[in-house]
């Protein structure tokens, strides 16, 4: 483990060897400490320090430290986990025998001589702890190393009852995550290029791993962030940026923490009555359950079929199948929202054409089975999501009908047709990557008022959250971008304004949006295509602007990509010693950063050198120039834009020396996707959270012809699973 790590951090990284804070060992040590109580463990025939904060008799959490030892930052974080509504016991145990590094080299130094096994039994000691004293249930958390070891724990540590680690990923020889013993949730970032230990790949595979494992698992990558992103005091901050890490992304940890006190919440303090659906497996014990009814619908092609879901009091979901008679019999007997025992009942296994949610089995009920109404109670809860990444959107675009739930915030909604006349309607909402996407309602559920209330959310006041259950999503291919794609499906629910979490910090997000960040503007109805644009004159583009639908394919290397200029009039402004002349407004203390960055733009019709200016090169990269080049590798930042198609602002130059025509752009909006028989798409490339855009299609005549919406109505019937014709 220590030798993995050891060449993450050297070749993945290429970490600074000291921290730009100098901090001092006692700094570090004594810091964030007034509430947290110093104690000894007994583990074999030692004892080592640990320390606890919070109520004695609330459930404990094990905080695992990152390789810097016990320090302030996860001093920070116990107290933080003691405070969570409502209230737990945090207790960090010293792997390292009281020892802090202060830079990497101290760090890397102290994890190499880490004794996993004996980390491992330390955190057993720790567990055992907290369950003598007061703590009925317990879990595990931990950063970076202590990641690792939480889902290391969460294989070899009897006694825990859920873990949460973010980003790290044990190595095999310690733990296979596919082995797990508890429900476990993980957190990681888009940016984070920690490869194999916690970057997206690895993340990927843990969630093979986890969904292996049978367990109750969530795996989130966070768009925009890098590793350690949850280290968000002052000193962290200042920490990360000493590492050359420059991303700083508070809502993002925080959506995080909401997600780790949902999870140790549900395992940790509920005590539950009747057992939940949480061990329902195939084939194997159904005890009475107590349960509300959430939605029903009829499946895709299956019309003989009737499926519910169902949530317990953990607040976790599963699917319920009636068939053929029994359909009738238990729709009378089960009401949307109404709370019921179900006993006489068998666990099947789960149908991979219908499933709507993860639970490893469904719930087959019939006329024998005894459905008995209790009383409403707040313990049940009212809603259950399974809200979906982009990442996990791109997993489940690849199954044969990959359904996902999605979150967003309402932008517009539009009433389209396809090619074989069939009438739909189209959202447009802005997820928590900032990011568009559009979503198909066909009929079926644009025209039921209890699937979808159109007025209400047409008339909500903004921002106004919209989610959508069990949306089909698809990938397809074009010339130049893969596009993701949603739509409804006969299980398909739209809600406004949920009470969810979720809901909360998109909300916060829009509210906070910076100006220069990303964003989705009305998409013009007349971009041209470039074709077009070179076969114009020099004394037809004086004056003019225009918009091209197009992405960058290349940046010349041999330029510079930004320029120093005049903070008053944005001119090239000319070095004077320790000073700034600019021909216009004279000297000058400060000169300003701004992109010039000289590329290609490439749309379906042909390519055109263009200019990208300081504005355009805000809204493509997301950051300031400023901002951009105090990065450690700012170039491989700008290639980033490499791909990323986008609606673009341009004015038309005739370039003398080479007779060409080239292009300024001034401003940039993302596109906001096209909808298809596979509806919403989004374009993705060497990133995971991609921008959603829909390819452009060749317009039958002129360069300003309103372009009508696409579809691709099959005349061949699509394939059935099992009896019945589709329900539409």
């Amino acid at each position: 483990m220590a030798v993995l790590f050891k060449t993450l951090v050297s070749k993945s990284l290429n970490l600074r060897t000291h921290l730009t804070p100098s901090f001092t060992r006692l700094q570090i040590r004594s810091m964030a400490t007034s509430d947290i109580k110093k104690i000894q463990i007994q583990r074999d025939d030692i004892k080592f320090d640990a320390y606890v904060v919070g109520k004695d008799d609330a459930p404990g959490i094990v905080v695992i430290q990152e390789w810097w030892g016990v320090d302030f930052e996860i001093k920070n974080h116990a107290r933080k986990i003691s405070q969570l509504d409502p209230g737990y016991k945090a207790l960090i145990p010293d792997l390292y025998r009281g020892k802090v590094g202060l830079d990497v080299a101290e760090a890397q130094h102290l994890m190499d001589g880490l004794d996993w096994q004996g980390a491992v039994k330390d955190i057993q000691a720790s567990v055992n702890w907290l369950k003598a004293n007061g703590s009925q249930k317990v879990g595990v958390t931990g950063y970076c190393m202590g990641g690792a070891l939480t889902i290391a724990s969460s294989v070899l540590v009897p006694g825990i009852d859920a873990g949460v680690a973010f980003y790290g990923v044990p190595p095999p020889e310690l733990a296979d995550p596919a082995n797990t013993k508890v429900p476990i949730q993980a957190h990681f970032g888009e940016l984070d290029n920690f490869v194999g230990f916690s970057d997206v790949k690895a993340a990927k595979a843990l969630e093979e791993k986890l969904k292996a494992s049978g367990k109750p698992y969530e795996v989130h990558v966070y768009p925009g962030v890098a590793h350690a992103f949850m280290n968000t005091s002052p000193e962290g901050i200042e920490r990360r940026k000493g590492m050359g890490m420059n991303d700083d992304n508070e809502a993002a940890a925080e959506l995080a923490w909401s997600r780790f006190q949902s999870w140790m919440n549900r395992y940790l303090c509920l005590i539950m009555e009747h057992p939940g659906v949480a061990e329902l497996r195939p084939s194997k014990a159904a005890p009475a359950i107590h349960v509300r009814v959430l939605r029903s619908w009829v499946p895709d092609y299956r019309d003989n079929e009737l499926h519910f879901l169902l949530v317990d009091q953990e607040g976790l979901g599963i699917q319920v199948v009636t068939k053929d008679n029994d359909c009738t019999n238990v729709r009378s007997r089960l009401q949307i929202q109404g709370c019921y025992e179900i006993k006489c009942y068998a666990c099947v296994k789960v149908d991979d054409f219908t499933a709507v949610i993860t639970h490893p089995a469904m719930i087959r009920l019939g006329t024998a089975s005894v459905i008995t109404p209790i009383a409403d109670t707040e313990e049940l809860p009212t809603q259950y999501f399974e809200f979906a990444s982009r990442r996990k959107m791109e997993l489940e675009a690849q199954k044969e009908k990959g359904i996902v739930d999605f979150i967003g915030v309402y932008l517009k909604i539009e009433d389209k047709t396809s090619k074989a006349d069939r009438p739909f309607v189209v959202l447009t909402l802005r997820d928590s990557s900032n990011q568009d996407m559009t979503i198909a309602l066909w009929k079926q559920i644009a025209t039921s008022s209890h699937r979808f209330n159109r007025r209400s959310i047409e008339m909500a006041t903004s921002p106004a959250i919209v989610t959508f259950t069990s949306l089909q999503v698809k990938k397809t291919n074009t010339v130049m971008f893969s596009c993701l794609q949603l739509q409804s499906t006969n299980a398909t629910y739209v809600y406004l304004n949920p009470q969810h979490v979720e809901a909360v910090l998109l909300k916060e997000m829009w509210q906070k949006q910076e100006p220069h960040h990303p964003t989705s503007q009305s998409v013009p109805d007349n971009d041209v295509p470039i074709s077009d644009l070179l076969q114009l004159q020099p004394t037809e583009i004086t004056g003019k602007t225009y918009t091209i639908k197009a992405a960058v394919t290349e940046i010349e290397a041999t330029k510079d990509w930004y320029y120093t200029a005049c903070p008053k009039c944005n001119q090239s402004i000319l070095p004077a010693d320790t000073e700034w002349f600019c021909t216009k407004d004279g000297m000058l203390k400060k000169a300003n950063t701004m992109y010039k960055i000289i590329t290609t733009v490439t749309d379906y019709t042909g390519g055109i050198q263009a200019v990208i200016f300081d504005r355009a090169g805000r809204q493509l990269l997301g950051m300031t120039c400023e901002e951009l080049t105090a990065k450690e590798n700012p170039v491989e930042t700008l290639h980033s834009i490499i791909g990323k198609q986008a609606y673009m602002g341009i004015e038309l130059q005739h370039d003398k020396k080479t007779h060409a025509l080239k292009c300024i752009v001034n401003k940039v909006s993302f596109p906001v996707a096209n909808s298809t028989e596979q509806v919403s798409s989004s374009l993705t490339g060497t990133i995971q959270t991609p921008h959603p855009t829909t390819p452009a299609q060749k317009p039958n005549s002129g360069t300003t012809a309103k372009r009508q919406l696409e579809f691709h109505d099959s005349n061949q019937p699509p394939k059935k699973h099992g009896k019945g014709a589709l329900t539409d």
